[in-house]
């Protein structure tokens, strides 16, 4: 995210991006700026890590498993103007108060019991 403008500049009008980062919070910073910089059709993907037991005749995979290895996240360069970066936290808090709100105004129900229709 921190070479993101340059990114931006240098990709035609449409043009793909790509990039690799290894932890969830190094997503949300990139989504974060990619969404400031207007960027567009964002996707993430998780990379899962498999080795197999190299015995021709018996092919299977390793008993171990790595978790993951990494995420890969794409997106799509506009020609869109740039949000200002006030706008753009202020814009993420006025979502968070009104998901907060909508959450301490549901009325609490029973466990078990279905959410009543409107």
């Amino acid at each position: 995210w921190v070479y993101l403008e340059q990114v931006r500049e240098a990709l035609a009008t449409g043009g793909f991006f790509g990039s690799l980062v290894p932890t969830t919070n190094q997503i949300q910073a990139l989504i974060w700026h990619m969404k400031r910089y207007r960027f567009m059709d964002i996707e993430v993907i998780e990379l899962l890590e498999r080795h197999y037991k190299p015995v021709p005749g018996r092919l299977r995979p390793e008993d171990r498993l790595t978790a993951h290895t990494g995420y890969l996240i794409f997106g799509r360069n506009t020609s869109l103007p740039v949000i200002d970066i006030e706008q753009a936290q202020q814009a993420d808090e006025e979502a968070d108060q009104l998901r907060r709100g909508i959450q301490d105004e549901a009325p609490p129900r029973e466990r078990g019991k279905p959410l009543p229709l409107p």
